[in-house]
Parts: structure tokens; sequence; C-alpha cells
């Protein structure tokens, strides 16, 4: 489940989440962040999210389409009142999770695995959740990964090495082998390398110049070590970045803003 991988829940044995009632799989902590989550997200205070809420975050921070965005809306408004009620919320967030929901879940529920996987589905494009290995050479160039030692042909050659034969795409777990495959070829530091990706928040394009996306990039929505031992403070160059690899959008630029809900800030995640 996605809520395990981001930290709101520990892992649980096989089915065993699935087959409890949902109030029994939150602990009151856990209901606590979820709730912090949704205020954050409602931005007028009416206590529900609305359609442009939910398009006005998720546009920011992922490479999501409308009509993605908008199967997803009605997929979560269960009763099909047109908005999104708190417990609806939950049980998305903590329901079993489906392919084309995880990139939405990764910039929903902002945390240190959530940002890695932000990148990733953000350099896999528009409407997908798997890699090609084009965009994951872009993502070493876009990354810096790429250099004096470890050049874009050995990033090939480690994506065909995780890739499923016959495939031509690989998930967030082989794009995580991959990783470790990169650092140990370049001989860079895995958790630094880990920690740039996720920086990153997904392909350049050229005049585009990234800004903070506040949920993901400000610290202090992280609490405890999170926040505090300063392994997640972000700084972004203003210099325009190169199109080296194509792009999954075609190679148009747009400019990022950052999201500015207007309630408190998203706290005591982890």
């Amino acid at each position: 489940l996605v809520a395990s991988a981001l930290g709101l829940l520990p892992a649980p044995r096989a089915g065993s989440l699935a087959k409890q009632p949902l109030g029994s799989a939150m602990s009151q902590e856990q209901r606590e962040q979820v709730k912090d989550l949704f205020a954050q997200y409602d931005s007028d205070g009416n206590g529900t999210v609305s359609l442009d809420e939910l398009k006005s975050i998720l546009k920011t921070l992922t490479k999501m389409k409308d009509a993605d965005i908008q199967k997803m809306f009605k997929k979560i408004d269960k009763n099909g009142d047109g908005s999104i009620e708190y417990d609806e919320f939950v049980r998305w967030v903590f329901g079993r999770n489906q392919h084309m929901d995880a990139a939405a879940k990764a910039a929903l529920i902002p945390s240190d695995a959530s940002k890695l996987q932000l990148s990733f589905y953000n350099f896999c494009g528009p409407s997908s959740v798997e890699m090609e290995g084009r965009f994951f050479t872009k993502l070493c160039k876009d990354c810096k990964l790429v250099g004096k030692t470890f050049s874009a042909v050995e990033a090939d050659i480690i994506f065909n090495k995780v890739v499923v034969p016959g495939q031509r795409r690989i998930s967030f777990e082989q794009f995580e082998k991959a990783l470790v495959l990169v650092a140990e070829k370049s001989g860079t530091d895995l958790e630094g390398l880990r920690e740039t990706v996720a920086t990153s928040g997904g392909p350049a394009f050229a005049g585009t110049q990234m800004e903070n996306v506040r949920l993901h990039d400000d610290k202090n929505t992280y609490t405890g070590t999170h926040g505090s031992d300063g392994r997640h403070s972000i700084t972004r160059s203003d210099t325009r970045r190169s199109t080296d690899g194509g792009s999954p959008q075609g190679g148009s630029s747009r400019s990022i803003q950052p999201a500015a809900p207007s309630q408190q800030h998203v706290r005591d995640l982890f």
C-alpha cells in the first residue's frame, strides 16, 4: 500500500489491512496527520476538496493530465456530489493502490519516500507510472549523474539490466535497483544520489526556471529528524536547464508555480 510506503501506516502482513475496518487501521495520530493534509488541500476552508482545488495541487506537483485528474477525482468522490469529503479522502489514501493513483498519492502525501517517487513519476511523463529507457537517461543527465565517472551509455546498460526482458519500461521498484547500480558504477554515495534525484522534482526544460514547491520543498512541513537534521534543505539554481535527452512532454516549456494553500502547514507526518 502506498500509505504504508510513505510512512502513514506500518507495513501490514499480506492482506491484513484489507480485512480490517478503516477505523481500526488508523491510530489517532494517523487520523490527525490525514486531517491536516485534507485541511491543507481544502484551500477555501469549506470542508471539502473540489475538482479545481485538486487540479491546482496536482498540476503544480505532477505531470498528470486534466483527464487523468478528473477520472481520479470521480473515483475518490464515491457519493458523486462533485466534491471530496474527508471520509472519502481517507478511504482513498488508505485504500488499495490503483495503478494510476501512485503519482497522485506521492504528490499528496509529502515525505522523504514520496519525494523520490514523485520525481520518478514526473520523469515517466503524463498518464504513465513506468519509465522508458530514454527518460531514465534524461533523468541521469538532468540530475547531473552523468559526468566523468558515469556516462549516458552506462545509464542505458543499467536500464537494460533492471528492465524485464521483452518490456520497454521499468517500475519504481526497478528504478530503485537501477539507482543502486548507478551509485556503484559512479562511486557515489547512494543516499546522496537518491536525495539528488528526489529534490530534482522532475525533468528540466529549456527556458524553465523551477520554483520551490511548498509541500515538498519546504522542510517546515516535515517534523522530527526530517525537519531538523538538515538533510532535506532544498536549494535550487536560478540557471536555466538544458533539454538533453528529450522530454516526456515533447520538449515544451512551462513555468511551474508553487501551491499556496491558505490552511496550516502539514505537520507531524513523521
